[in-house]
């Protein structure tokens, strides 16, 4: 589940995690009133249900798209997951044959329909009574009929771990055909790569974001050198994660499963702050750009960078802005009527919409300078502006803490799993 608010949140998507304690979803409300509610305060509904028909009647109700994260009868995002690897693995998908041996359960029902859009040739085998869904089966009947077939000589093992003793025995677990330690050591390259975007939204944000936060608050600029260093953090420990799994050293992974926590704790109380921040930028902008604009000299560190949220033409550090909002003033070019700079110099030149049209005695001429200047403010521009782009940052911390928090517990499941393995097992 936390993985899908990563990859929203990488998209420019904004989740919002509403567990059985915000909402009572068929209880206290109806399933059709919640998906109606929802489809007025959201673009896409992502639910983790145990009926099917709860997801069905969200889908038929909400006026948005509803995503099935889990139900009693589908597991489409496991099965995502599973084809992945298997595509990594085997490095192609039309045309492979898998076999199923198991219980016939919501990830099998994913994994024929899966199987059956792909091209892939699924055979299934369950216990007694532990038989798929009949109506999935129907669906799915062309797979179905390959049931019991023996294996191809290059069958491989996928499981998601952690595994229960009655699910597949150690023969099958711990065989050559087995792919479910590459599987999860998969899940470390993720780790590494989300340190690597971390690393890259910090760079990212300290080069588009700095002059505007920099307006708001000085002391937040530090926001881009955080994540520059949390990133390059996780990407080290990344790289002892897996010096870890080749030595099957248990304290080591340990170690590494305790940095997992606390990055995890970090980045949470990082994204949280962000998103608070985020809805806090307009007050604090607007009492700070308007102190910007009274005390404008056109020379100091806040002066330029007032000139270059207005200016379209302005240069900053050899290089020609082309990222400017084209605005003037606070919520108009008025607000510099009462500056200290208007009196002798007027509208600076940076409000100017054709800088070749501007003079300076043009500039101090109130009605004159009303007509060659920009009329839009630039409040509304900036915080717009400002909301996006944090939410964004803060959003890839959050989604990134969960995603971490989920490989902490495998991590930790892994650890538990390797203690009760004799030294040859492991």
């Amino acid at each position: 589940m936390f993985n899908c608010f990563e990859g929203f949140e990488l998209l420019g998507g904004h989740p919002c995690i509403l567990t059985t304690q915000d909402i009572h979803l068929g209880t206290n409300e109806s399933t059709a009133d919640t998906a109606r509610v929802l489809s007025g305060l959201t673009d896409l509904i992502l639910a983790r249900v145990y009926n099917q028909s709860t997801i069905e009647e969200l889908a038929k109700e909400a006026s948005v798209p509803v995503i099935n994260g889990l139900s009693d009868l589908y597991h489409p995002v496991q099965i995502l997951a599973d084809f992945l690897t298997l595509q990594e693995h085997c490095g192609y998908l039309n045309g492979l044959t898998v076999s199923w041996i198991g219980d016939g359960n919501n990830v099998l029902h994913s994994f024929m329909m899966m199987a059956a859009k792909l091209g892939v040739h699924l055979r299934i085998a369950t216990p007694k009574g532990y038989e798929p869904d009949a109506s999935v089966t129907r669906e799915a009947e062309k797979l179905s009929k390959e049931t019991g077939k023996v294996a191809a000589p290059d069958w491989t093992f996928l499981h998601c771990l952690p595994r229960k003793q009655e699910e597949v025995d150690d023969e099958v677990f711990y065989s050559q055909r087995s792919l479910l330690f590459p599987e999860a050591e998969n899940r470390k390259w993720t780790i590494m790569i989300t340190g690597a975007i971390l690393l890259a939204v910090g760079v990212w944000g300290k080069l588009t974001l700095g002059t505007y936060i920099s307006l708001i608050a000085e002391n937040s600029t530090n926001a881009p050198y955080v994540l520059i260093g949390t990133g390059t953090t996780i990407i080290v420990f990344g790289l002892f994660g897996c010096f870890a799994t080749c030595r099957g050293s248990p304290w080591m992974l340990k170690l590494y499963a305790m940095f997992l926590s606390l990055v995890f704790l970090a980045e949470l109380v990082a994204g949280i702050s962000g998103f608070v921040f985020r809805h806090e930028i307009k007050v604090t902008f607007l009492r700070t750009y308007n102190e910007a604009v009274l005390d404008y000299n056109a020379n100091d560190e806040r002066s330029k960078a007032v000139d270059y949220v207005q200016t379209s033409v302005s240069k900053k550090r050899g290089v020609w802005n082309s990222h400017s909002l084209r605005c003037c003033g606070v919520q108009n070019y008025t607000s510099w009527f009462g500056s200290n700079y208007f009196p002798k110099n007027g509208i600076p030149h940076s409000c100017c919409a054709n800088a070749s049209d501007c003079s300076q005695q043009d500039m101090r001429n109130a009605t004159i300078a009303s007509t060659k200047v920009y009329q839009q403010g630039c409040y509304d521009l900036v915080t717009s502006f400002m909301e996006t782009n944090m939410g964004i940052i803060a959003g890839v911390a959050f989604g990134i803490a969960f995603s971490q928090g989920d490989e902490d517990c495998i991590y930790h499941a892994e650890i538990v799993e390797d203690s009760g393995r004799t030294p040859q097992e492991r």
